[in-house]
């Protein structure tokens, strides 16, 4: 159960971030390009305003892999997979990934001239993101700090113990939810 409920996770989450960093790229820059970015300018709201809701909608989108993620989840701790304070920080931690490519979606939205400049600036910028943590996905990359929370209920205390003694992985790890965020 271990292996494929942690290989569905990564699967759920991969999907999730791609769909928020495709949804976000394509979110202003599909407005200037059919023509209606200048009404939706016209509107008698702020431009932050309007560019928080394009952000938060591309967020939103995703809700089907969340719900999935989720599910992954609670099933992996009914079964003892994850441990219960495991299971909470599997829902936490990707976050500052995802705000990140979010809002570097919506930078490349927001700078592009076409949709598919974005969607290939996009996937320019994805491929290395992608690469690094293929690799290595337990060990570095972008995804580094997730396995550090995977500890499960059945004997896998020991790993997590000698993760915080040793901590340097573990700093490593915040460090780079902190440089997403």
């Amino acid at each position: 159960w271990s292996i494929i409920l942690r290989f569905f996770y990564y699967v759920f989450l991969g999907c999730y971030i791609m769909g928020v960093a495709y949804n976000a790229t394509g979110t202003v820059v599909r407005e200037r390009q059919q023509r209606t970015l200048d009404a939706l300018l016209l509107l008698p709201v702020e431009r932050r305003e309007i560019l928080w809701a394009k952000w938060v909608a591309s967020l939103t989108r995703g809700w089907p892999w969340l719900a999935l993620l989720l599910a992954d989840i609670l099933l992996g701790t009914a079964v003892g997979v994850y441990h219960p304070l495991s299971a909470l920080l599997l829902c936490l931690v990707p976050w500052p990934m995802v705000v990140f490519l979010a809002s570097l979606g919506l930078l490349v939205s927001v700078t592009m001239q076409t949709v598919m400049r974005a969607n290939l600036v996009l996937v320019l910028v994805m491929l290395p993101f992608f690469y690094i943590s293929a690799g290595n996905v337990l060990f570095n990359g972008p995804a580094a700090y997730i396995p550090m929370v995977m500890f499960s209920t059945w004997g896998q205390w020991d790993q997590w113990a000698m993760a915080s003694h040793h901590s340097h992985p573990f700093v490593i790890a915040w460090g780079l939810m902190i440089l997403y965020v």
